[in-house]
């Protein structure tokens, strides 16, 4: 190596010792130099790229000292600040619990209230947080960034929604932006709901609707009218003033049947509600002397000759009676008027504008031909307040070819299906919609749990049209039937059912009770509860075999009961339909078939949230192994999904709404799951930053103590 070097110092014409040590000197300045010139370049990125430059900090601080001293640093850090958009919607009623509907929404916008976003920083402590809600500022004349009508109602509180429902709760925090956003699942993009306490707030609408002031020309008559009137001078341009006068006349109608002018409406459509609506319009009477009201009776007398009351005949206050022509063209006959043998209806009474017996041959302008005659009108009025029957027969036959016309007559459930969507009637059995309101006509019951069948048997007994939705109500719960209670009810009655009446053979002593358990069948099958399928394959052939048996017997008041449910007439119209009564090779429910219905509910990866979820989720595995095993008592899986959905199994027409399994902060020390089996959600408490989560063993007493549980409410 050294030979080398010198070789190359021969090579440049370096050969004396001073030639080596100006050589020397000459690489150390140049050294020097290298250095300033690179410090330089240092110096310049840092401040050109403070933020990202890694000698940042000296140059922040540096600049902090130009700017006014060391503390600078300390200053800039604190004025950095963590905005969080939020939105708040404001209720009016101090009473509300859901939240509101889309109507109800466009009232509070109206009003200045229901949806507003209000920008906070995750720094603001309470009172700035209440500063900005019941902020004063406007947006322009009649709106306001926040609500100052708060100011006025005595205090208000903050909720939020629960998660695949409406019903709001109250959150327990202080209004600190940073306390709220940790209460708020999804990441604090949830909507906060403002309810006040003392007072309600007003609904009375503050927004000015400006009219629009465009104009479009006339077709017909090529003159500008403004957009908002356009339609009414469209109606009357071209005509004359006796014309423009008839239709004005005429409006008040229109208006009262709006499809009149709508092409989406046939003219017997129109008729027919146009009849409907005039019958509406007269309203029940009191009959004095009586008490009762118009149309109570079950049925009209034939003839005015008929024997009456005499104390009714005798009574001064008995009103005039009406009388209703057989003909309706003899309403204005005034030869057939007084006719004796006319039908009348007794104790009727008299409604001013209308002829009577007596005054019929005044000299009063006849009534029009197109106006039905008032007693006409009564009578339909009487017949509609009547109980129409229902025609099983007639929508049993449309439901048959709609199936053949379908093709699915070799499908038991697309069967059922058909059937279950033509003869149910009232709310709908499922909820499909959490948003949606679950309203409608139902046939409600009230039942002991602990004497199911005899409370229930009875309770059915009541009602003439059993194609309603049925409402269940148990003993002292307080659980409100949207689904659940119902196929719980179907689930304990069959229970108890096959123990009584199948398990030893059947009774002939109470064969009269099977008529009342054929019609329950039926109505487990039509309303998405269990099906019987312990049923034997001989009584099954008996039961749905052409052979009616002349005596009377468990099968055949077994038959009849099922037979008002239409089950039978469709078993022998379509065979096949029998299947739904045999059990399937199906397994019994597993671990791997529970967790695939009770799909979890996680948030997003990397979460604080989900690492509490995927905790308690790991225990609740664990657990459910536990319980397949046969190693918590008599716990099975089979009551697990009772407890989150109401049913056993899943229903022959599957779930409307899939089953869930929800994780929710637990409240202090309470980790009991909890259910919604009108929706199919299972409950999970999780632990927090507050709340940790306790060990297995309290963990799994918990859970044995909550899936034994037998009622709805609050443990």
């Amino acid at each position: 190596m050294q030979q080398q070097v010198e070789s190359e110092l021969t090579r440049l014409g370096i050969v004396t010792i001073g030639d080596k040590v100006r050589l020397r000197d000459l690489c150390k300045k140049e050294k020097e130099r290298n250095v300033n010139r690179f410090s330089n370049v240092v110096r310049e990125r840092s401040v050109l790229f403070e933020p990202y430059s890694v000698h940042s900090s000296s140059s922040r601080l540096n600049r902090s000292r130009r700017r006014g001293g060391a503390s600078g640093l300390s200053k800039s850090s604190a004025d950095k600040k963590r905005p969080w958009t939020v939105y708040f919607v404001c209720l009016a009623s101090q009473y509300s619990y859901k939240v509101p509907t889309t109507t109800e929404r466009m009232v509070l916008q109206e009003a200045g209230l229901g949806l507003k976003k209000i920008k906070l920083d995750l720094s603001d402590d309470e009172e700035v947080v209440f500063g900005k809600l019941t902020s004063n500022e406007q947006i322009d004349d009649s709106l306001h960034l926040g609500f100052p009508q708060l100011k006025e109602c005595g205090g208000f509180e903050v909720l939020s929604c629960l998660a695949n429902s409406r019903d709001l709760i109250v959150i327990n925090s202080s209004l600190a932006a940073k306390e709220l956003k940790a209460k708020l699942g999804g990441g604090g993009q949830s909507k906060i709901y403002i309810r006040p306490i003392q007072k309600c707030l007003s609904t009375k609408a503050i927004v000015n609707n400006v009219p629009s002031e465009l104009k479009e020309k006339c077709i017909k008559c090529g003159i500008e009218v403004l957009l908002r009137e356009l339609r009414k001078h469209v109606r009357y341009c071209g005509l004359s003033e006796n014309e423009i006068s008839n239709n004005q006349n005429q409006e008040d109608d229109d208006d009262y049947f709006p499809m009149n002018r709508s092409p989406f409406f046939r003219s017997e459509d129109i008729e027919e509600t146009r009849t409907r609506n005039l019958s509406n319009e007269i309203e029940p009477l009191p009959i004095r002397g009586t008490g009762n009201l118009l149309g109570s009776s079950n049925r009209l007398p034939q003839n005015s000759s008929s024997p009456t009351n005499p104390n009714t005949q005798a009574n001064p206050d008995t009103p005039t009676n009406l009388a209703i022509p057989t003909n309706p063209d003899t309403a204005n006959n005034p030869d057939t008027a007084t006719n004796p043998g006319t039908p009348t209806i007794p104790g009727t009474p008299t409604i001013p504008g209308t002829p009577t017996n007596h005054d019929t041959h005044s000299d009063s302008e006849p009534m029009s031909d197109t106006d039905p005659p008032i007693d006409e009108r009564l009578a339909t009025q009487v017949i509609e307040i009547l109980p129409q029957p229902v025609d099983l027969e007639g929508k049993l036959q449309q439901v048959f070819s709609k199936i053949r016309k379908d093709k699915v007559e070799q499908n038991p459930i697309e069967i059922l299906r058909y059937l279950q969507a033509s003869l149910m009637m009232g709310r709908k059995l499922e909820i499909l919609d959490i948003t949606t309101p679950h309203v409608g006509e139902t046939n409600y019951i009230c039942v002991d749990r602990d004497n199911i069948i005899e409370t229930g048997l009875e309770e059915l007994e009541q009602f003439d049209n059993k194609f309603v939705t049925l409402e269940v109500q148990f003993y002292d719960e307080l659980a409100q039937d949207y689904g659940g209670p119902r196929k719980e009810f179907f689930l304990l009655m069959l229970r108890k059912i096959k123990e009584k009446y199948f398990d030893n053979g059947l009774l002939n002593a109470f064969k009269h009770d099977y008529k009342k358990i054929g019609s329950l069948f039926g109505l487990s099958i039509l309303q998405n509860g269990k099906i019987p399928k312990f049923l034997t394959e001989e009584l099954l052939q008996d039961l749905f075999s052409g052979n009616h048996d002349a005596e009377e017997t468990c099968i055949s008041f077994l038959r009849k009961g099922m037979e008002e449910l239409g089950i039978v007439q469709v078993a022998k119209e379509f065979p096949l339909f029998v299947h739904i009564f045999r059990k399937s090779g199906e397994s019994k429910l597993a671990t791997k078939m529970l967790c695939q219905m009770l799909k979890p509910q996680f948030d997003e990866n990397g979460t604080n949230t989900r690492q509490f979820q995927n905790a308690v989720y790991k225990v609740f595995m664990k657990y459910l192994r536990e319980v397949a095993s046969g190693r918590r008592n008599n716990i099975t899986l089979e009551k697990i999904l009772i407890f989150a959905t109401g049913v056993d199994e899943e229903p022959a027409l599957g779930f409307e709404l899939h089953p869930t399994l929800l994780f929710v902060e637990a409240d202090g020390d309470r980790f009991l799951p909890t259910s919604a089996t009108c929706i199919n959600q299972l409950k999970l408490p999780r632990g927090s930053n507050e709340n940790k989560l306790p060990n297995d063993d309290i963990l799994f007493n918990l859970y044995d103590y909550a899936f034994l549980n037998t009622h709805f409410g609050l443990i």
